[in-house]
């Protein structure tokens, strides 16, 4: 009982080979409440996009494309998982976690000491608790020495005029909150 014709042959491929992982990248912390998940998709290949907050799903595609994009309207932690399975069935999965943070930091509060008769106030301020990073700038433009609890600027060859000083401060996320003193 042979059933085929003598030295014939059937050709198939085999594909072990998982795809290529996928190269997504994503932000630590964003203030974008659709941010972007770029990855690139091999010939033949698909994928699928999963997006969860904790254990919650938020948004499950079977089939999703580069630089998939969730829409998110909650802040917190959130997770993005992109499987690409190329046309063997092989498959590579890419997971990356980000904080959704649209609330601007804490207040900054400035407040100043009266001129001094040696032109060198101090201007102190100080930030809400979350620790943003600060910046300070101060107009007219003159010296500052710091931008922290303590800024001091040097004002002995400044004219006389009305100085202001603002400080911004920065979370991780992008958002800003502002405070001024003159």
């Amino acid at each position: 009982g042979n059933l085929g014709a003598v030295g014939s042959s059937s050709a198939f491929v085999y594909d072990h080979t998982p795809t290529a992982a996928p190269n997504g990248s994503g932000v630590p912390a964003t203030s974008n409440t659709g941010p972007t998940f770029p990855f690139t998709l091999a010939t033949g290949d698909t994928a699928s996009c999963t997006t969860v907050s904790g254990t919650t799903s938020v948004e499950s595609l079977s089939s999703c494309g580069p630089g998939y994009r969730p829409a998110l309207s909650t802040d917190g932690a959130y997770t993005i998982t992109v499987v690409l399975t190329d046309a063997a069935g092989n498959s590579r999965t890419v997971s990356q976690g980000f904080t959704l943070d649209t609330l601007a930091p804490g207040a900054v509060t400035v407040s100043t000491t009266a001129a001094s008769p040696d032109k060198a106030p101090s201007v102190t301020w100080t930030i809400g608790s979350d620790g943003s990073p600060l910046t300070c700038s101060i107009f007219p433009s003159v010296p500052l020495s710091g931008c922290g609890p303590t800024v001091t600027a040097d004002l002995s060859t400044a004219p006389d005029s009305p100085y202001t000083l603002t400080v911004t401060a920065t979370d991780a996320a992008g958002n800003t909150t502002t405070g001024s003193a003159t």
